[in-house]
């Protein structure tokens, strides 16, 4: 069976993708968050905000599903591209500058 056309939306269907092309971006690192709670609540707000961002979990919790803020030597890592670094940093503090 030849299929030409996308049986949902009906566009004409192509051999192969275009390469995608991604531009070079500098990730930066706000401060180091205790476990992956605290770190999850902030990747929310920033996500509310548009700003992208990349959420570096401890092995433990990515190995193991481990979550909290307890656990001792558990740190979470959000990385946000450099022009965005000044107001991510700024939401950070202002959730967690009791940290």
């Amino acid at each position: 069976m030849d299929i030409r056309k996308c049986p949902d939306c009906g566009e004409e269907l192509v051999d192969q993708l275009e390469e995608e092309t991604y531009p070079d971006i500098e990730w930066v690192g706000l401060h180091p968050l205790p476990g992956t709670v605290y770190a999850e609540m902030v990747k929310e707000v920033l996500d509310q905000h548009h700003i992208p961002n990349l959420l570096i979990k401890d092995f433990l919790a990515s190995a193991y599903g481990a979550s909290g803020t307890s656990l001792a030597g558990n740190e979470s890592l959000i990385l946000v591209p450099k022009p965005f670094h000044q107001e991510a940093e700024r939401i950070l503090h202002e959730m967690v500058d009791h940290i």
